[in-house]
């Protein structure tokens, strides 16, 4: 009986919730299944915390989905028309173009190691060692990287087209979970819903 008021209640949020267009990107950087039938797509700054936390939320899920649920990543670093105004922001924007690009290059097992690492990274030295690895990398992609930058910059423009400001957001196939939803929340509601 609990589980199914919860269902319901969760049912009542999500219906309630912002319905945002995703505008499918060329190049998407995702995890799980191409034909999902349940999309999360985490809009996040790889410099928040609470965003990996959520990530790695987002990761069991696609797992315990069995090829129901993709997690769908969208970068939003703020304001980087001009370029990043901070070191912290040009790190983010870095690391962001970082991922993107090993999207585009097709190189899935290397993107998952990076996403290891940077979930990892927490002292100055962590930080130094991506930014080797990322001056070594930018200089022999060059047009690599600016096709990441583009994506990047279409992610910023499409956060602002949805008044999205703040990270870590989650959607759900378009629905723009409610701020006291998080992913664990909805584990039971998407688990219930791949059964029936």
């Amino acid at each position: 009986m609990e589980h199914t008021v919860y269902r319901k209640s969760i049912k009542v949020q999500l219906a309630g919730a912002q319905k945002i267009d995703i505008e499918n990107f060329p190049q998407e950087v995702e995890i799980g299944s191409e034909n999902a039938r349940f999309v999360l797509t985490q809009v996040m700054n790889p410099l928040c915390g609470n965003c990996w936390d959520s990530f790695r939320q987002m990761k069991k899920l696609v797992r315990i989905g069995n090829g129901h649920i993709k997690s769908r990543l969208r970068f939003l670093i703020g304001n980087v028309e001009n370029g990043p105004s901070s070191p912290a922001q040009k790190l983010a924007y870095d690391l962001a173009v970082f991922l993107i690009a090993k999207v585009l290059a097709e190189k899935q097992e290397e993107l998952f190691r990076c996403f290891r690492e940077l979930e990892g990274i927490e002292t100055l030295a962590d930080v130094k060692s991506f930014t080797r690895k990322w001056d070594k990398f930018e200089s022999k992609e060059k047009e690599l990287v600016e096709n990441a930058r583009n994506i990047l910059k279409s992610h910023s423009d499409w956060a602002i087209r949805n008044s999205i400001k703040t990270t870590p957001k989650v959607l759900l196939n378009g629905t723009m979970l409610p701020d006291e939803l998080q992913i664990e929340d909805i584990k039971i509601f998407l688990v219930r819903q791949i059964e029936s």
